[in-house]
């Protein structure tokens, strides 16, 4: 199942592989937040500062707190 397919959905165990890495801000949020406990997920690598994307408004506002 992809990341996208996954959205909006639990799970008691997920696998995920980010492959080539995310292409979009709040992907590997998804990925990562669809499994209900930290012992029901596996990652084929672990997870790496360039899979992460930040929505630039997101950027701003803490820049401003």
């Amino acid at each position: 199942m992809t990341i996208h397919k996954g959205q909006g959905k639990t799970f008691d165990k997920v696998h995920i592989d980010f492959g080539r890495g995310t292409f979009v801000h709040g992907q590997a949020y998804v990925a990562l937040s669809r499994c209900r406990t930290l012992e029901g997920m596996t990652l084929t690598t672990p997870v790496q500062g360039r899979y992460i994307f930040i929505d630039e408004r997101v950027k701003q506002f803490m820049d401003l707190n």
